[in-house]
C-alpha cells in the first residue's frame, strides 16, 4: 500500500490538503483519496512552543473511493500544544514528545510524537461515549 500527502506550512502548523492511498489490501485494489479545501490544520510543524494553539476552521472535505465520491464540511476545532520533551512510556520503550491536542466538533485527538523519530508513539481519541487510545508496539529503528 502507498500513501501519498499533499502538504504546506503556514504559521509553523502543517495544512493538509489531500492524501492518497493505492495498492491492495487483503488481495483487492485500493484506489482512495481526499482532499480539503482550502486545506485543514493537521499537526505542529518545526517550532512548537507549549502553550500555543491555532484555530482549525471547517473545511470542504472530499473523499473519493470506489464506492463514489461525497463532499461535507468538517467542523471547527483548535490545535494546541501542550508540553514539549514530554516524557511518554509504550509497549516500544520511553520517548520525549511533542504532546498536543486536536479537537474538532465533539472529537478529541491527544497525541504524543517522538520528537527523535517525528513519528506518533501513543495517541488516544475520544468522542461521545468512546475513548481509542493507540501506541506503538515494536522499537523504531
Amino acid at each position: 500500500m502507498t500513501s501519498t500527502t499533499q502538504h504546506r506550512v503556514v504559521d509553523d502548523v502543517l495544512i493538509l490538503d489531500s492524501s492518497t492511498q493505492t495498492g491492495t489490501d487483503a488481495g483487492r485494489r485500493v484506489d482512495n483519496s481526499m482532499s480539503f479545501q482550502p486545506g485543514v490544520v493537521a499537526d505542529p510543524a518545526y517550532r512548537a512552543c507549549a502553550g500555543r494553539t491555532w484555530p482549525i476552521s471547517p473545511v470542504v472535505a472530499t473523499s473519493q473511493s470506489g464506492q463514489g465520491r461525497f463532499s461535507a464540511a468538517t467542523p471547527a476545532g483548535t490545535l494546541a500544544i501542550k508540553a514539549i520533551r514530554e516524557s511518554v512510556t509504550v509497549p516500544a520503550g520511553r520517548f520525549d514528545t511533542v504532546h498536543y491536542t486536536r479537537t474538532s466538533g465533539q472529537s478529541v485527538d491527544e497525541y504524543w510524537k517522538s520528537i527523535e523519530h517525528g513519528v506518533t508513539v501513543k495517541r488516544t481519541h475520544t468522542m461521545p461515549g468512546v475513548v481509542v487510545v493507540t501506541t506503538i508496539l515494536r522499537t523504531i529503528e
